[in-house]
């Protein structure tokens, strides 16, 4: 496609059309290298990570336990497999409005994204932990299901984190964050399958996955969702968050 220029219109000179391109080559080269540059960029991509694989033993991991370990009929295997996962659909609106709500009254970013990253962090280790030492399944789902509510506060929070990062760079952004996710995502399943092969024992197994979370804990003190990775960037979005 020709550049247009404003002199020339569709018919730019060749090296006006290679100089438009080579600006936004440098352009596009000097942005990837200040993310690169930044620790909260990392951070909020690895803690992402310790997120998902937590989250990921319920995608995979929960069925093969449930049926083998619990010893639950595979009927209803899949029944009770989906009800963390309603935890989590219900937790992220609820959590939605609650951040919203605390921007409103403390005009401060910071306080309505980490304390709750934070929290559901605890929240998901914690309960995760006492669900895998229940005799009883039924009471076993039910913390589990208020683990997943905590993973769903924390991916309110990363989410959210990620356009008050990015700003005008959303989109690099949340596609770093999704890059170590899907990662985690593939590995989870595999290092707890590895686990339990070695231990021999998915309690111990889930317990060693469940406390990457106290890394994502330390990893969100350093995220500060108020100091933009490329600080040249608007304020129309944060003005837009506080007023809308």
């Amino acid at each position: 496609m020709l550049a247009v220029d404003p002199k020339y219109g569709a018919h730019a000179p060749p090296d006006t059309r290679v100089g438009e391109r080579g600006a936004a080559m440098g352009e596009w080269w000097m942005r990837w290298k200040t993310f690169f540059g930044s620790y909260q960029f990392w951070t909020i991509g690895v803690e992402y990570l310790f997120l998902i694989m937590i989250q990921a033993f319920y995608t995979t991991p929960l069925p093969t336990y449930l049926y083998t370990y619990r010893h639950v009929k595979i009927a209803t295997v899949g029944e009770l497999t989906s009800l963390p996962w309603l935890s989590l659909f219900i937790m992220v609106f609820i959590v939605g409005y609650l951040q919203r709500y605390t921007l409103r009254k403390t005009n401060s970013v910071y306080k309505s994204r980490v304390p709750y990253a934070v929290g559901g962090f605890i929240v998901a280790i914690l309960f995760l932990y006492l669900a895998m030492q229940q005799i009883n399944v039924y009471y076993a789902i039910g913390l589990m299901m208020v683990s997943m509510a905590g993973i769903g506060m924390v991916q309110v929070s990363i989410w959210s984190a990620c356009q008050d990062l990015g700003r005008e760079f959303t989109v690099s952004v949340t596609g770093w964050v999704n890059m170590w996710g899907n990662s985690a995502g593939a590995l989870g399943p595999l290092f707890t399958a590895f686990l339990v092969g070695f231990g021999h024992s998915f309690t111990s197994a889930v317990t060693i996955v469940g406390l990457s979370g106290i890394a994502g804990i330390v990893l969100w003190l350093f995220v500060n969702p108020q100091k933009p990775l490329i600080k040249e960037t608007s304020k129309e979005a944060m003005g837009g968050a506080l007023s809308g």
